[in-house]
């Protein structure tokens, strides 16, 4: 009996611990509300430009210092741009990122100033 009641303690553990995936976060504490999707940012940057967007998917590659990275959703692939916010992040290629930052254009393709991030 009192194996069933550790072991079962142990399992209960376990699946409140899995359901609560760490969060590591750099920059500014992210504040809004509102995911804008990487399509409506590529389809019209120049709505965007200048303004503060936050954007979710997966970190397809990255610099090997962490300055710099590009997030893909299932709509398409931005540039984030770390360097002007003085953040680096670890190697986190396949991690689930949400992000917030300025959109900028670059050689006329809209990139994300990143100001806040959060890596799963």
């Amino acid at each position: 009996m009192r194996t069933i009641k550790i072991f079962a303690i142990l399992f209960v553990g376990i699946l409140v611990t899995a359901g609560c995936a760490k969060v590591e976060h750099y920059g500014q504490p992210l504040s809004l509300r509102e995911t804008t999707k990487v399509i409506d940012i590529l389809k019209n940057p120049g709505q965007y430009i200048d303004k503060m967007v936050k954007v979710e998917g997966k970190i397809a590659n990255e610099c090997p210092t962490g300055c710099w990275f590009n997030v893909t959703d299932e709509t398409g692939t931005l540039y984030i741009d770390l360097l002007g916010a003085n953040i680096a992040i670890p190697q986190k290629v396949g991690h689930d990122v949400i992000l917030e930052g300025t959109i900028k254009e670059r050689s006329g393709v809209p990139i994300i100033h990143g100001t806040g991030v959060d890596i799963k």
